[in-house]
Formats: structure tokens, sequence, C-alpha cells
């Protein structure tokens, strides 16, 4: 009895089994490389030479484009606003409910011009026919 309890003991030990070696599902075990690229054997694909320039150039130009885009906030826009009715108050102007005053719309001022009138292609003119 004492030789069958000792030797469940010694089965029951931890430091008498070995330890599993976890490999994480890679072949090799420590030999395992990112991808299943050895370092200093990665050839260039002929897609990378286009597209990583093409990710550079994107980038500076979302950089530029959103660093120089108006700046159209409701503050921004009340700001200017209330500027405009000040002046105008300043100048004795009367102020309208419901009326904008400051904003795009005077901030560029067009001059719209008549065009005259539109060619009709397919009409004959009746003094060509002399």
């Amino acid at each position: 009895m004492a030789s069958r309890a000792a030797l469940l003991a010694v089965r029951r030990a931890p430091a008498a089994r070995p330890m599993a070696v976890r490999r994480f599902g890679a072949p090799g075990g420590a030999e395992a490389h990112p991808f299943g690229i050895k370092p200093g054997t990665y050839k260039r694909e002929g897609w990378e030479s286009v597209v990583y320039p093409c990710y550079i150039a994107s980038t500076v130009l979302l950089v530029v484009g959103l660093s120089f885009k108006p700046r159209n906030d409701l503050k921004i826009w009340a700001t200017d606003e209330a500027a405009a009715r000040l002046k105008r108050m300043d100048e004795g102007e009367p102020i309208e409910f419901g009326k904008h005053y400051g904003g795009v719309v005077n901030k560029f001022p067009f001059a719209q011009e008549e065009l005259g009138e539109p060619v009709i292609i397919g009409e004959v003119d009746e003094d060509d026919d002399e």
C-alpha cells in the first residue's frame, strides 16, 4: 500500500512532468517569423512602388487641404453677423428681423452682367436666303 501511495504522489508531482512547449501554431516554434518572411529575404512587390507614393501624396493633399479649409462654424458666423449689424447700427441704417447682413453674401460682391439672347442652332435666318 505504501508503495502504491508513493507512486501516485510521484505521478502527481508537478516537477516530475515535463513542461509542454507551446508553439502557437507555427511549425518552427522559435524559428517563426512574422508573415513567414525571414529577416533579410524580403523582396519588394510591383505594386508597392506605385502605392506608397500615392499614400504620401494623398496624405500631403489632405493635410494641406484641411489646413486651408474655410472656418464656417456657427460661432464664427454669429460673430460676423453681429459685427455687420453693429456696423449698420453705427451708420444709422435700420435692421430687419430675419435678414442676414454679414456672412458670405456680403463678403464677395459680384456684379451680374447681361449675356444677351441665346443662340438657337437649327433656325434659319430669313436674311441668308438672298
